[in-house]
């Protein structure tokens, strides 16, 4: 309880900084964490490492410390999302691209499914959702006190939120049968009963099925969303996820699905988070990526061949 009391705390004086002092500080803080032994530095190197092989040492560096500034900035982004009013974060969205696609289908009576990866702000994107009262499936926070507090901030401009489990993934179906809007973080690794392995950056990931369940069931349209970090706010992005999406075949839909993550990344590879061990459930005969603190397997350029492809 006291933890969490000292994170609302600290959330709370966060909201009183501007959105660019916060991110000043979010950057200066991700900077210093990039030149640490912290298991967020190494995760991040090693997912770039393996991901972008042709990099050299310094461009490896450079893109470890952007990425781990985001990471912070987004963390320190926090303090708008749960305390600002929406008006006052609606002065930051700077464009929106798309939103057209996903109210043309609302009117037609059909639900839309926007895939939202880590990238970016996704927090953001659920206050601009809210408009459509979307719902989404949530997974409970390690310090129980911050649950309370988490939902109000997402859910404030309209949103629904669901706790992960039989009934929310029933909701969900029922939304999008109803003409609703669902979203969905694509890149979570899902269990092993909720997934198959896909290739991302040509490694086999564990990638979710129920995108492409939810979609074959309700014939939902697929729509990819992000809320990109600009110089002073956000571009609200919209764009139309493939067919293949939904296809029967659970694993070309979930190498679609990491396709659009792919997409994305190659719009500006910082602004993903990299922090997150999305190849953390390797199959088995796979090497694991990540290695413990004091380990010395360099996670990428060591991997085999067979790895590699």
């Amino acid at each position: 309880m006291i933890t969490a009391l000292l994170i609302r705390a600290l959330v709370w004086l966060i909201s009183l900084l501007s959105l660019s002092t916060a991110r000043k500080a979010g950057k200066v803080i991700g900077g210093i964490l990039s030149r640490t032994d912290s298991d967020l530095t190494r995760i991040t190197r090693a997912n770039v490492a393996f991901c972008f092989p042709g990099l050299a040492q310094n461009e490896l560096d450079g893109l470890t410390r952007d990425s781990l500034e985001h990471t912070t900035m987004l963390a320190m982004e926090a303090g708008m999302l749960w305390h600002w009013a929406p008006e006052r974060c609606a002065r930051y969205w700077e464009s929106v691209t798309g939103a057209e696609m996903v109210e043309d289908a609302l009117r037609q009576k059909r639900g839309v499914l926007v895939l939202v990866p880590h990238f970016g702000n996704w927090e953001v994107l659920s206050l601009y959702l809210g408009r459509w009262g979307y719902a989404c499936l949530y997974d409970r926070p390690r310090i129980a006190g911050l649950e309370t507090p988490m939902l109000k901030a997402r859910s404030r401009t309209g949103g629904m939120l669901f706790p992960l489990g039989s009934k929310g993934i029933r909701i969900l179906l029922s939304t999008l049968r109803d003409g609703g809007v669902v979203t969905l973080l694509p890149d979570q690794v899902p269990d092993a009963r909720g997934g198959v392995y896909a290739p991302f950056y040509s490694r086999p990931a564990l990638t979710m099925t129920l995108s492409q369940r939810l979609l074959r069931s309700t014939g939902a349209v697929p729509v990819i969303g992000s809320a990109i970090r600009t110089a002073t706010g956000f571009d609200i992005v919209f764009t139309a996820g493939p067919a293949t999406l939904s296809d029967q075949d659970p694993v070309i839909a979930a190498t679609a699905l990491n396709q659009c993550t792919e997409q994305l990344i190659e719009r500006d590879a910082p602004q993903y988070q990299w922090e997150y061990r999305r190849f953390k459930r390797p199959p088995p005969g796979l090497a694991p990526l990540y290695t413990r603190r004091g380990e010395s397997r360099n996670d990428s350029r060591s991997a085999s061949p067979e790895e590699r492809r």
